[in-house]
């Protein structure tokens, strides 16, 4: 995982939110997907454009589900990762 400080805060998220029988490796490789995908959709004004945000929401929920997070947990985190998303990445 990079040492850039926004990726440390989606790290951080994820390690509070997510059990703790995922690995440590795991949830590095997590982050750095995480923070792959909201980098790519992060488009000009896309925190205004709702069809983004929803497509982001696919994806990130999609990842999450993929990476053992339990479905209770996926739209929680998914929300806190977007509204992270939103604060990192505006663009």
């Amino acid at each position: 995982m990079g040492g850039d400080y926004f990726t440390l805060t989606f790290y951080q998220l994820l390690e509070q939110q997510i059990p703790v029988e995922i690995e440590q490796e795991s949830l590095r490789d997590l982050t750095e997907i995480i923070t792959d995908i909201i980098q790519a959709n992060a488009v000009i004004d896309w925190i205004e454009k709702e069809d983004v945000k929803r497509e982001m929401r696919k994806k990130l929920k999609k990842q999450l589900r993929a990476s053992s997070v339990p479905n209770k947990q996926v739209e929680q985190v998914a929300r806190q990762l977007m509204e992270l998303g939103e604060v990192h990445y505006k663009s």
